[in-house]
């Protein structure tokens, strides 16, 4: 892994937490049906390929300093942190 910094990653990331704490704070009320059918397909799509992105994580995970790739440890680690999180 790289020694850390600003990356893409970490942007992409940032703005990644916005872009969901903006959906959940919009109201859906006011779509027209077929603005609320695109939007639950794209955002369906995008659950999806943050799927594929998390296994990347934890497949990434097992690189990390010290830690044995084994059964858990990847939810362990964010189990930790995200616990440590204020909401």
């Amino acid at each position: 892994m790289n020694p850390g910094g600003e990356t893409t990653i970490v942007s992409s990331a940032h703005a990644l937490d916005t872009a969901v704490e903006n959906l959940l704070d919009a109201s859906l009320t006011p779509l027209l049906d077929e603005e609320f059918i695109a939007v639950m397909r794209e955002v369906e799509t995008s659950m999806r390929k943050l799927e594929a992105v998390k296994h990347r994580f934890v497949t990434e995970t097992c690189t990390l300093p010290g830690r044995a790739c084994r059964v858990g440890v990847p939810g362990q680690i964010l189990g930790t942190d995200l616990a440590a999180q204020p909401r």
